[in-house]
């Protein structure tokens, strides 16, 4: 159910996208001082714009487990946005894919919801980022390959996202040191694993990836 969402009237016009300072200032109203950079080309801005709002409403009140645990759990999905946003080759519904690759997983949103608002690219798009094995109950280790055989048969749209995704989510718990070492330490070997599984998406993020999980 999209209970309460307003669904705005956006200008579509296409624009550069300036990163950082346009979404802090007119999505969240916060600073993010992580991840801001200038994207050199335009988007069409009415489907990012609703899905940054989406998101925004969806992770009200919700706030990063490890890394930084006294941050709104919006400031990194606005650093993955963003970083999306600059990749060649990215399109509208990866910049709003990316928006919206938390919601299904950690909010009450539901695919068909993504679907109804932003359509059926899109919610391919976060289909793909949502865990499969969201709901078993069982061992870590064993839901984990699950997620990475299923994220290894999507298309390459969605495995860079999540490329970024896990780049933003390592260097944030890096930085923390209130981070348990035991859960930094695992979440690293968890991610060398992924990487195996998503060799060929990219190799700028690849590489990137592999330098913080070292």
């Amino acid at each position: 159910m999209l209970s309460g969402l307003e669904k705005p009237t956006i200008n579509g016009a296409r624009r550069p996208l300036l990163v950082g300072f346009f979404f802090s200032a007119n999505v969240t109203g916060m600073n993010v001082t992580r991840g801001y950079s200038v994207v050199d080309k335009e988007y069409d801005m009415s489907m990012i714009l609703k899905a940054a709002k989406f998101a925004r409403d969806a992770h009200k009140g919700q706030f990063r487990k490890y890394g930084h645990s006294d941050r709104p759990y919006i400031t990194h999905v606005i650093r993955v946005a963003g970083r999306v946003a600059t990749l060649p080759g990215a399109t509208e519904a990866m910049v709003a894919g990316a928006y919206m690759h938390d919601v299904v997983e950690d909010t009450n949103t539901t695919l068909s919801d993504v679907r109804e608002f932003l359509g059926e690219e899109v919610a391919d798009i976060v289909d793909g980022l949502t865990n499969i094995s969201k709901g078993s109950t069982a061992p870590r280790a064993e839901r984990k390959r699950m997620d990475r055989e299923h994220l290894a048969a999507m298309p390459v749209s969605v495995r860079r996202i999540k490329l970024v995704d896990r780049i933003d989510n390592l260097g944030e718990i890096r930085d923390d040191h209130e981070t348990p070492e035991k859960f930094t330490k695992l979440y690293k070997a968890e991610t060398v694993l992924l990487l195996e599984s998503l060799r060929g998406t990219d190799p700028v993020l690849e590489a990137e990836l592999e330098r913080l999980a070292r």
